[in-house]
């Protein structure tokens, strides 16, 4: 039976009922209310739908913007070779007073340290490699330079050996881990236990495991960053313009990590992360004014293992850092 109301009988046929006529007129005179409504609810459910999403691996790249005007007048701090890093000239670098550096990643070269060190920082440097702890005597001879048996994680925790959830690269390229028990401990714990609020300079330079710190770099109060970053063999093209600018490029369909040979041990890697998101994180409250790579490192593994340098904007209050596809839905292991 048709309705009285809708002379469409197809549209009867459709809903596979009669429409009440007083439903029929409340469309009628609320059209555009009810289609306005529509499209809101459509808009929450595309919004939600976007940042729950998952990020997908190849789907985007990144620009990072070379800004060497903020520091025309770069010096090398410790040894040309490794060891040392670019910084702004000392004079507009190191302030008259509550100078702070945090070092983490030592191993048996620590010219860079030792050079604030000289300059009247108070400098802490942070490693648990074998490596590192061999140096710690060397290290603590520079007044001011204080040594820390442990090491950046994302979490404060103590690793048995084997335990340390390294990313690429690791130690020695994911040939090895941890024979000893590690202490690992995040940025705001170590901050708080030091009793520092404020840093002149962080440097980070641990193998993979600033990824999964960047969060906690990113929300640091800090002047300068510099860290190596380790992008996984396969994973991502580095390149830049005629600018300068690093350009970020995932790669569809390439492996993670570099593939295992049989004498390696089992690989102990966290969760994916994304690389281009948490990097953006740090270009919205910071510019960068220079960038290289480890020529030894691309070469030898098709990897790209990136020095890259940062000087906080004067004014981060007002900054929106929109970032696609949150960063915050990372995954790690503990």
């Amino acid at each position: 039976m048709s309705s009285k109301c809708d002379d469409n009988p197809k549209r009867q046929m459709l809903l596979g009922m009669e429409i009440p006529a007083p439903a029929v007129a409340f469309v009628k005179q609320n059209k555009q209310a009810l289609v306005a409504a529509a499209a809101s609810v459509l808009g929450v459910a595309l919004l939600y739908v976007t940042i729950m999403t998952p990020p997908s691996s190849y789907d985007y790249s990144l620009v990072v913007r070379n800004q060497q005007e903020v520091c025309p007048n770069r010096i090398r701090a410790g040894d040309v070779e490794d060891g040392g890093w670019w910084i702004c000239d000392a004079q507009t670098t190191i302030p008259e007073k509550d100078c702070v550096i945090y070092s983490f990643g030592i191993r048996d070269n620590f010219s860079f340290d030792h050079f604030f060190a000289n300059k009247g920082c108070q400098v802490h440097g942070f490693d648990p490699s074998p490596a590192g702890l061999q140096s710690q005597k060397e290290y603590e001879k520079v007044q001011r330079a204080h040594y820390h048996s442990y090491g950046l994680g994302v979490v404060d925790k103590d690793y048995g050996p084997g335990k340390v959830p390294f990313r690429w690269p690791g130690l020695d390229y994911l040939q090895e881990f941890n024979t000893l028990p590690w202490k690992l401990k995040s940025l705001p714990t170590i901050m708080k236990e030091i009793g520092n609020s404020k840093l002149t300079i962080l440097k980070v330079d641990v193998e993979g495991a600033e990824w999964d710190s960047m969060k906690h770099i990113a929300k640091a109060d800090w002047d300068e960053l510099y860290m190596e970053l380790h992008f996984p063999p396969g994973g991502y093209n580095i390149t830049r313009n005629k600018n300068n600018d690093m350009i970020v490029t995932r790669t569809p369909h390439k492996p993670a990590e570099p593939p295992r040979r049989e004498s390696q041990p089992a690989r102990n890697t966290p969760g994916t992360i994304d690389r281009i998101a948490l990097l953006q994180e740090i270009n919205a409250i910071a510019d960068m004014f220079y960038w290289d790579d480890n020529h030894e490192c691309t070469k030898t593994f098709a990897a790209a293992c990136i020095e890259i340098y940062f000087k906080r904007k004067k004014d981060t209050k007002n900054l929106r850092t929109n970032i696609l596809r949150s960063a915050s839905r990372w995954d790690y292991v503990q």
